[in-house]
């Protein structure tokens, strides 16, 4: 599966852009396992590899909602 996956990245039709791929996944992901086998394929394929997560950019529907009714009361819009 990783060599598709870098295979599949490699082949794209336009390599002058840099390519951001997104994974989604919480539960029984081994994170490391995964970032080091892209990691490991990628020279091989042509490519240079930048791993970030991003689990603390995340906020609890709560914290949305707050900031949502922020907006809308400060610009004088209510939707209720």
């Amino acid at each position: 599966m990783i060599q598709t996956l870098a295979r599949l990245i490699a082949d794209r039709n336009d390599r002058s852009r840099p390519l951001r791929l997104a994974f989604d996944g919480w539960c029984n992901i081994d994170w490391p396992a995964l970032t080091a086998a892209l990691g490991n394929e990628a020279p091989a394929s042509g490519l240079r590899l930048t791993c970030r997560p991003i689990a603390t950019v995340f906020r609890s529907r709560g914290t949305i909602a707050a900031a949502l009714h922020a907006c809308r009361y400060s610009s004088g819009t209510s939707t209720s």
